[in-house]
Formats: structure tokens, C-alpha cells, sequence
């Protein structure tokens, strides 16, 4: 049974393969350009949507850990320090934020990199490219 499955399986992935090599694939500058914008608009919005995701998980984790501390210290010591968590909290947050920043603006950075990477590589093929009169430029 295991080898007629194999078997089967085999015949399928040849059969695919067979499919794949007489489909011809045209090259599309057009697909290369909608993804180059797609690109930059990812890179446009990374920074934000970084900075907020890493404020929010330092928020909650600050506000957790702040509130355990701060509990058992006010428990063990008889104080009151519900304005230096929250002071703490705000502190740390600012600094996920700012961590956030930082790391959506290499995220950003990469996108548009490997955009201009894509256009540049678009252009060397325009450039090269013969056109009706035989010249390439």
C-alpha cells in the first residue's frame, strides 16, 4: 500500500513538473513595478505600525511586572508607591517606543533598498534591451 502511495505521489509531482515546463513564463515589467510600490508603501508604514507594537508589549509587560514589584514592595515595606509605578510604566514605554522606532526605521530601510535594488536591476534591463530598430539604447 506505502509504495503504491509512492508511487501515486511520484507520478503526480513528474506530472506537475511536465505541466510547469510547457507553461512558458513572459517576463512583465509591470509586475516588477507594482511591487516595487507595494514595497514602498510597506516601508511608509513600517515605522508606525513598529513603534506602536513595541510600545504596546512594553507597555504590558512594564505594567505587569511594575504592578508585581511595586505590590510586593508596598506589602513588605507598608509604602505607598502607585505614582512611581505609573511613572515607571510611562518610562519604559517611552523607551519600547523609542526601540520601536528605531527598528522600523531599518525595517524600512531594507524595503526600500531591496525596491531600489528592483528598479535599478529594471533599468539595466531597459538599457540592454534590443528595440525594433536593432539598437539597445
Amino acid at each position: 500500500m506505502f509504495t503504491r502511495m509512492r508511487g501515486t505521489f511520484l507520478q503526480g509531482v513528474l506530472m506537475a513538473t511536465a505541466r510547469t515546463r510547457q507553461m512558458p513564463t513572459e517576463y512583465d515589467s509591470n509586475i516588477v513595478q507594482s511591487y516595487v510600490a507595494e514595497l514602498y508603501k510597506q516601508a511608509q508604514n513600517i515605522i508606525v505600525a513598529t513603534a506602536v507594537v513595541y510600545g504596546l508589549y512594553t507597555f504590558l509587560f512594564s505594567a505587569v511586572l511594575s504592578t508585581v514589584i511595586f505590590a510586593y514592595l508596598s506589602r513588605e515595606h507598608r509604602t505607598d508607591e502607585g505614582n512611581s509605578a505609573i511613572f515607571s510604566v510611562l518610562i519604559f514605554t517611552a523607551i519600547g517606543v523609542a526601540v520601536g522606532v528605531s527598528e522600523g526605521r531599518k525595517k524600512a530601510f531594507h524595503l526600500k533598498l531591496e525596491a531600489q535594488q528592483l528598479l535599478y536591476q529594471r533599468q539595466i534591463e531597459r538599457n540592454t534591451h534590443p528595440r525594433a530598430d536593432g539598437s539597445t539604447v
